[in-house]
């Protein structure tokens, strides 16, 4: 690597130089994020820290300063030594440049630590590829800084602040992302940035599609989604969001029963969730290879919200128990929602040994509760919002549907999905800023749709 073309001393010396002898350039340095690391130089690194040590102790600074605090901390040889640093102090004429400045230094510094990355990666290709790869992406992550959190108290003041005033004047996600179904964003105020959202529901009922509609309703609000389907390919996925969007039936995609004047509807469907990277999915199942790709899109593509289709395929590193395996992973996707301030959907399971809640005598906000989530304990604990899924999929049997209706047991102007076939509940069972409600939605299968119930 040819250090000289990573870095520009001069611009250095412009920057350390404008912060002694100016307090706010100081704090604008800081404010952009500047850290010692970023310049090239051992004694302009240390000199940093001094400048930074300085403003923290006194809230003002100049080249006495400086030089006595120096001493102190016996590191003024370490920073250049007093004629290196009053020179330095004494060739600044003007600090109006100074952002550019720092745009540089910050551009040098990450071509060094790119630099240092390639040279890792070449001398230590002899490395098994599981701990190569999981080394090179603990160095990106290092080298963009993605969950560092170094707040002061007046900054997350002032980000509470602004917050408050977002959600006075109406401004998009500021009560958190949309779900884009009216009641439950209402109730939960939308999936909030940092939240780990579980839901939950029997096997076939339909939690992929609720997945989906709501990835979808997000996209179309201009976010980005990465979603992990580890049940089906991802072709499946996109097939059942342009039959949503399409309003074609799943059933005569699948056995390609596409009428002309369709198709320019289906490529163009197509083209909107692939483009620009709207809908990004996964297969991968491996709890580590998902932090990855989790993080690196972040990174790369600054997703909006993450889904996981579903937390029971996870391969997750083996505890004694299954429900510490499981433990291990929510916390773990609760920490990175934390951290990357972005919604986590996680669906799971219900235990089948209680589907028999489908009978008449539960009432439909008993349907499902908190303990029917398989493996439920630190799924519940670990997540901010919890949503049960309930449709009677009996009905979905053309027969089981007339015995019903024969029994009187059909409303199709219910709002109760154990006797409406067309219609969904989710109920929610945890919201850590809200409140527990049964929520009512139109159940369009054969395109894989949900839809509001119109006002």
């Amino acid at each position: 690597m040819n250090l000289e073309n990573m870095r520009n001393i001069d611009v250095e010396q412009n920057i350390l130089g404008a912060m002694i002898i100016d307090l706010n350039s100081s704090l604008m340095v800081k404010n952009r994020g500047v850290k010692s690391k970023d310049f090239s130089l051992y004694n302009h690194k240390e000199l940093f820290d001094a400048i930074n040590g300085v403003t923290s102790k006194y809230n003002r600074i100049d080249l006495l300063l400086l030089l006595e605090y120096l001493k102190s901390k016996d590191a003024l040889l370490k920073s250049g030594g007093i004629s290196y640093i009053t020179q330095i102090s004494n060739s600044i004429a003007s600090t109006v440049n100074l952002n550019n400045y720092i745009d540089i230094l910050l551009e040098y510094s990450s071509k060094r630590e790119i630099s240092s990355l390639a040279e890792y990666i070449q001398n230590n290709l002899n490395q098994d590829i599981k701990t190569l790869r999981g080394n090179i992406h603990s160095k990106i992550l290092k080298i963009f800084e993605v969950g560092e959190n170094e707040e002061t108290p007046q900054e997350y003041g002032e980000e509470f602040i602004e917050l408050l005033n977002q959600r006075a004047t109406g401004v998009e996600d500021s009560q958190g992302i949309k779900t884009g179904l009216f009641t439950l964003d209402e109730t939960i105020g939308g999936f909030s940035k940092a939240d780990l959202v579980t839901i939950f529901a029997f096997s076939s009922i339909g939690k992929t599609t609720l997945a989906g509609q709501i990835a979808l309703n997000m996209i179309k609000r201009n976010k980005k989604v990465l979603f992990f389907s580890l049940e089906m390919p991802a072709r499946q996925v996109i097939e059942r969001m342009v039959a949503n969007l399409c309003s074609v039936e799943g059933s005569r995609m699948r056995k390609g029963e596409i009428v002309e004047n369709e198709w320019d509807e289906i490529i163009k469907a197509t083209n909107y969730l692939c483009d620009d990277n709207r809908l990004m999915i996964c297969g991968n199942s491996d709890f580590d290879e998902i932090i990855a790709k989790i993080q690196l899109e972040k990174i790369k593509s600054n997703i909006d919200a993450v889904f996981i289709d579903y937390i029971g395929l996870i391969q997750a590193p083996q505890a004694e128990r299954r429900d510490l395996t499981i433990a291990i992973v929510t916390q773990s996707l609760k920490a990175l929602a934390r951290n990357l301030d972005i919604p986590i959907v996680a669906l799971a399971q219900a235990k089948q040994s209680v589907q028999n809640k489908n009978s008449e005598t539960f009432n439909i906000n008993e349907k499902l509760s908190e303990t029917d989530i398989a493996e439920s304990a630190s799924i519940f604990r670990d997540s901010d919002k919890v949503i049960g899924m309930y449709r009677n999929a009996e009905l979905d049997d053309p027969i089981a549907r007339k015995l019903a209706h024969d029994d009187g047991k059909l409303n199709y102007n219910s709002k109760d999905a154990t006797v409406n076939p067309n219609c969904v509940n989710l109920l929610v069972k945890k919201c850590r800023n809200g409140t527990k409600a049964t929520l009512s939605y139109l159940w369009e299968g054969q395109y894989f749709r949900i839809r509001n119930y119109e006002r």
